[in-house]
């Protein structure tokens, strides 16, 4: 088994709108969980969301779609010539990430003082 990318010329054929329409659906319901529980917490009329909610997705998605057959066959190129450069600054930004979250996590519980982050409890009626 090669541990090379796939090239465009192994890929099959799917484009059209109804990919676009496809990844669009995709992305509705894997995402739309916390807008939705926000929106419901907060009684948001329901019509007036799905509108504003249905409307943003379309311009959203058509755009992607858009770019997506502008730029597509580029895009699979440049990534099939550069796949390791890609995947190398990738794990690299993650890395960094990473590093920088855990050194203000240090920081920050370093600032607390107890070392614990929770705050003691007082029996009611006592004073601290």
């Amino acid at each position: 088994m090669s541990s090379r990318p796939p090239n465009s010329s192994n890929l099959p054929h799917l484009g059209g709108p109804l990919a676009a329409v496809g990844v669009g659906l995709l992305m509705v319901v894997c995402c739309a969980g916390p807008v939705l529980l926000a929106a419901g917490g907060s009684q948001f009329p329901r019509k007036k969301f799905l509108i504003a909610l249905a409307l943003g997705r379309a311009v959203r998605y058509l755009l992607v779609a858009g770019l997506g057959a502008l730029y597509g066959n580029a895009i699979v190129s440049f990534f099939s010539r550069y796949y390791l450069h890609a995947v190398l600054v990738l794990v690299g930004i993650a890395v960094i990430g990473g590093i920088i979250t855990l050194r203000q996590y240090l920081r920050s519980r370093r600032k607390d003082g107890s070392g614990s982050g929770r705050a003691e409890s007082v029996a009611p009626g006592k004073v601290a």
